[in-house]
């Protein structure tokens, strides 16, 4: 029952470290998104075509953009999901991941012993034996 997905955010070197998870949560329920123009929205979204970017005094007239022209703005949401499908989506980003572990698998943090290393793993740790 969502119609619109809103993602403000102040631009700040703070916020451009974020990420569009919230754009990307909206586009995969296929709910047009209305995101600040600043990062990281601006670098992940084109307006008009898979969601809208608004300065600060446009967010009225892009809610109105949306409720009133519910094409648009339903062929935007269609086009978010499709992005986001090809950018993001586990089948993509799989061999990604598995290139990150292996190669943090190789180079060890901490050797205990000769054959046991510890790595660091997604924030953690992770013990490997050769």
């Amino acid at each position: 029952g969502l119609h619109v997905g809103l993602a403000p955010l102040v631009a700040n070197r703070f916020n451009e470290c974020k990420s569009v998870l919230k754009w990307e949560e909206y586009s995969a329920m296929e709910v047009p998104c209305i995101a600040s123009d600043a990062a990281p929205y601006s670098d992940e979204i084109t307006s008009g075509v898979d969601g809208i970017l608004v300065d600060d005094d446009g967010w009225l007239e892009a809610l109105e953009r949306v409720y009133l022209h519910r094409e648009e703005a339903k062929a935007m949401a269609e086009a978010a999901r499709k992005t986001i499908k090809r950018k993001f989506s586990a089948d993509v980003v799989a061999d990604q991941w598995l290139d990150t572990l292996l190669r943090l698998k190789e180079t060890p943090v901490l050797r205990l012993t000769d054959d046991t290393v510890v790595t660091p793993i997604l924030g953690g740790l992770a013990r490997f034996q050769s």
